[in-house]
């Protein structure tokens, strides 16, 4: 949550209904990015409140970003299913019903969403469709078009992708290209009940640019087995040209063929430096923290 002041209120009421008349014991974990807004006094009213409830609040010292948010909600959980959502309300906690029964009635690893209806301005549209494109270009299996971070999974599921140590994790990227089974159910994206929306093109840029860290490294390895392949055919091409001309034979077109091969190796190996380089320059300036700084309440 980030300057959702106006909202915290009626997020747990629609919450609290909900989760009450399910048999499940909840933890509800909410992490306030740095939030510029005096939340501290709402969210200590909210834990008297529901104080029957396991209710616990993360407070960063800053805005560390909406992934960094998660990550820090997910490793802080104690449960054996994690479910993210965001506090804006725009993701309907009366859903949660449907994420957990599917999950729990089902040999799946997570259950997530995919928006068929959202809130938004046409440009903004515009700008989470060419994301998602410019993202796919990256990764092995193709992350769902719409779907955001509105998902329940099993614990082992995070505990996988935390495995492979990264300064950023994208998480709709992670589970999207991990080998656990994931299905997706469609919903409305509601408007916002009170606070306008914050993102800016900036929060754009920077959040494609963050996801582009935790995912260029699938890209950068495809590249590196067409370098391979290329490689071994070009090696083969230059073996059979020396044996050629070994025994006098003239024969131009593998002369030409080892030319382009050559060229394609270096425009591989070229792509490889320029993504390795601009994945450490995005890291590099994004300046992305090694240790996230909070306060629980």
């Amino acid at each position: 949550m980030l300057n959702e002041l106006e909202n915290v209120q009626i997020l747990f009421e629609r919450l609290i209904s909900t989760i009450k008349k399910r048999k499940e014991i909840f933890e509800i974990i909410i992490v306030d990015d740095g939030s510029t807004q005096d939340v501290l006094p709402e969210y200590k009213k909210i834990k008297e409140l529901y104080k029957d409830f396991n209710i616990n609040f993360f407070i960063l010292d800053k805005s560390y970003g909406h992934q960094k948010a998660l990550e820090t909600g997910i490793k802080n959980s104690t449960g054996d299913y994690i479910l993210t959502m965001d506090g804006d309300l725009q993701d309907p906690p009366e859903t949660i019903n449907e994420l957990i029964d599917n999950l729990s009635n089902s040999d799946l690893d997570a259950v997530g969403t995919k928006r068929i209806k959202r809130s938004t301005t046409i440009w903004k549209k515009i700008m989470i469709s060419l994301f998602y494109k410019i993202v796919n270009l990256f990764t092995v299996k193709k992350v769902e078009q719409n779907a955001g971070d509105f998902r329940i999974a099993k614990r082992k599921v995070y505990d996988k992708i935390f495995d492979i140590n990264k300064p950023y994790y994208f998480f709709r990227f992670e589970i999207s290209n991990s080998n656990f089974l994931i299905k997706y159910l469609d919903y409305e994206q509601q408007d916002r009940e009170k606070e306008k929306a914050k993102s800016k093109l900036a929060w754009y840029i920077d959040f494609a640019s963050q996801a582009f860290i935790s995912s260029s490294h699938e890209f950068i390895k495809k590249l590196f087995y067409f370098f391979c392949l290329s490689f071994i055919f070009l090696i083969l091409i230059f073996i059979t040209h020396i044996l050629l001309s070994f025994f006098a034979l003239s024969f131009d077109s593998f002369t030409i063929l080892f030319l382009i091969l050559l060229g394609f190796n270096g425009v591989i190996l070229l792509n490889l430096i320029c993504f390795e380089f601009i994945s450490y320059k995005i890291l590099q300036s994004s300046n992305l923290p090694t240790k996230i700084f909070f306060k629980k309440l």
